[in-house]
């Protein structure tokens, strides 16, 4: 009788440290899914933003239209909207054929158009084939 006593206590103590785990795990997963979701950081009272960073560009501080290229839309399409105009776009073409011609922008795929300002002609437009490869024309330079 006393040997069940005894395996109904460690019993009760195992399922008691499990729950224990279970929860300790559970909440720092919620805390660290809630830390990383926050955008701003404390730093020893001081409040830090986190900037949004893609394409090697800090999106925070620019001026971004993104979209998909529909059936039948061109380079110029995208970019006439934006002050660029057919000169600065036909050099854009012939500049880099070599790299990644314009003649294989397609439909259904996402790009960005980055502007500084927006009053001016756009900074930079950006191209994605697929996930894992994205292509960067620089239009002011």
């Amino acid at each position: 009788m006393a040997r069940k006593k005894l395996k109904k206590e460690y019993k009760r103590k195992f399922l008691l440290g499990l729950f224990a785990i279970v929860a300790i795990f559970g909440i720092g997963t919620f805390m660290s899914s809630q830390s990383h979701s926050k955008q701003y950081k404390d730093l020893e009272g001081f409040h830090l933003f986190e900037p949004t960073i893609k394409y090697g560009f800090t999106l925070d501080t620019l001026n971004i239209e993104e979209g998909i290229i529909q059936n039948n839309e061109f380079l110029s399409d995208l970019l006439l909207p934006h002050h660029v105009d057919y000169v600065t776009i036909d050099k854009i073409a012939r500049n880099s054929k070599d790299i990644f011609s314009v003649m294989q922008l397609r439909a259904n795929k996402p790009y960005m158009i980055i502007n500084k300002d927006t009053s001016t002609m756009a900074d930079y437009f950006i191209y994605e084939p697929n996930v894992y490869r994205y292509v960067v024309y620089d239009i002011k330079n």
